[in-house]
């Protein structure tokens, strides 16, 4: 894809939609420039679109009017 450039002097930032990606390793390639010297990393990111999961909960345990606390985990593997 086409370079960003970010602004001098200031910390940068990039939202990327990982969304329309395939799952799996993606190799990004970061380069700077100080004064036209040049300097660059490669960085590996890996993409799981998977939705998150939710299971049932223990139906019974509460009935209406009963007062009591619900814990939640979420996860996404």
């Amino acid at each position: 894809g086409a370079w960003d450039e970010g602004k001098e002097g200031a910390d940068w930032s990039y939202e990327w939609n990982t969304t329309g990606l395939n799952d799996g390793r993606h190799d990004l390639d970061v380069r700077v420039n100080y004064s036209g010297a040049y300097d660059h990393t490669d960085l590996y990111l890996n993409t799981d679109n998977t939705p998150p999961e939710v299971t049932d909960m223990d139906h019974g345990l509460v009935t209406t009017g009963d007062m009591g606390t619900i814990n939640i985990t979420a996860t996404d593997p």
